[in-house]
Order: C-alpha cells, then structure tokens, then sequence
C-alpha cells in the first residue's frame, strides 16, 4: 500500500480532507462538538472516524483514535502525510498526587509505559522506572503558545508528567503509588505516542486532559455521586472547549 492507500483505509478519506489543525481523541465523538461550529464533513475509515468543522471562518477537523497507544501514534504517523501541522490530543487521565476530578491537565511530558505483556511477564519491574530516556516531551513551543493562550483566556489549567501505561489491569494500587512517588502526577494510555510520533514526523502536539477520576481513591469503576459526575461533565466541555479555541485562534 502506498501511504495515501493506507491514509484511505484508514480514515476513509483522502489526506487533503484534512487541516492545518487536528483534534484527535479517544472516545469523544463528532456530536460533542458540533456546538462549536457548522460540520463540513464526516468521514469514517476501517480505523478511524472524524469531522471537518467550520466556525468563524477557520476550519479544524476532530479524528477519534480509539484507546490505547497503538491507535493514536499511527493516527499521528499518518496525519503527518496530510497537511495538517499541528496536533492537539484531547483525553482524560487518572488523578495522581495533588490533582482533583475535574481539573484539566497539560502533559508536559508523558512516560513511555506502554505495552502490555511487560506488566504481566514480569519484564518490567526494576527496568522501567528512573530511565528518562523515556519520556517523551511535548513540541515546546506549541505548548508555549497553549499557556499563552490559557493566560491570556483566564483558563485554569494545571501542567503535569503523565505516565502512559499500557495495560488498564496493571493499574493496581501498589504500582500507581510507585509511579506517584516517582513524580507522576496523571496516568493514561496514549499521550507518550502521541509525543513520540509527533516527535518524528516534525509535527506541533500537545495534550489536554481532563481528570476523570483518581485511580487511588475514587477509580473509574466506582460509583460517583451526583456533584463528581457534574465535575466530570463540565471538565469534558470545559476541555472541548479550550481545544477548539484553541486550534482556531
């Protein structure tokens, strides 16, 4: 397959369909953010689906990757054959440390956990932890220009270094902690690909997060009362709408 082949399998669309600017997210789908402008366009291939949207003029285009670090880095990889430039990851983490549900997080860096046999052969203990070779940064100035734009927007935004793990049953208690007191303050399952594939392909990326629960205490599985779920709800907007300005400003 040619690139432009494996771009249509894909995505089910040609890469000039997309824009200069690329939302992608993990589960959040087309509808959440048709209130920010007029849908263009839909488009849905064997892996990914998404739309081109139109507001005030500029246009941005939302892909939804899927969960999981192998989806999201070929995203990126293959966006870069379009003309897209820059890249915001729009998602949600687990709480570590000093964060609270609700807050929205920028990954300053993410943790190249991932993978899903070295949590559970044994292979990874001892070997992962302390290897900074494995952090993966976001593009410097892009997120420049992110905080410049929160400030100037009295956004309320926390930055962070987000551990991308590779195995959701490998989140127990004992490792989450380790990982905690080794600084991290956010864990999730795609950011690090996303840094990474944005980091060979020479795109501009940066990821928005929003804490949707905390892994510790309160984990995604438990029951949350009415005033969590509301927290959680607004920070999804909240997130939503931050990326969208964001990517037309």
């Amino acid at each position: 397959m040619t690139d432009k082949k494996l771009f249509k399998y894909c995505f089910g669309c040609s890469p000039e369909t997309l824009t200069k600017a690329v939302i992608i997210t993990p589960f959040m789908e087309a509808g959440m953010f048709a209130a920010h402008g007029r849908i263009k366009e839909r488009f849905k291939g064997k892996l990914y689906s998404g739309v081109k949207v139109e507001t005030g003029g500029k246009e941005f285009c939302v892909v939804k990757c899927g969960i999981g670090s192998g989806p999201a880095g070929d995203a990126i990889m293959l966006i870069a054959e379009s003309c897209a430039e820059e890249v915001v990851f729009l998602g949600s983490c687990g709480g570590l440390g000093e964060l609270s549900l609700g807050d929205i997080v920028v990954g300053n860096s993410a943790f190249n956990g991932e993978g899903f046999s070295c949590y559970h052969d044994g292979s990874l203990l001892g070997k992962i932890f302390g290897d900074n070779g494995k952090l993966k940064g976001r593009s410097t100035g892009y997120t420049e220009k992110l905080k410049i734009f929160m400030k100037e927007n009295n956004e309320t935004v926390k930055y962070a270094d987000v551990y991308t793990i590779g195995s959701l049953t490998a989140e127990s208690k004992d490792f989450l902690s380790r990982i905690e007191k080794k600084g991290f303050s956010a864990v999730e399952m795609e950011l690090s690909a996303v840094y990474t594939a944005a980091e060979r392909t020479g795109m501009n990326a940066v990821g928005i997060l929003f804490v949707s629960d905390l892994p510790l205490s309160a984990p995604l599985w438990s029951v949350m009362d009415a005033p969590a779920k509301e927290k959680c709800a607004h920070a999804k907007k909240k997130s939503i709408e931050i990326a969208v300005d964001f990517v037309t400003r």
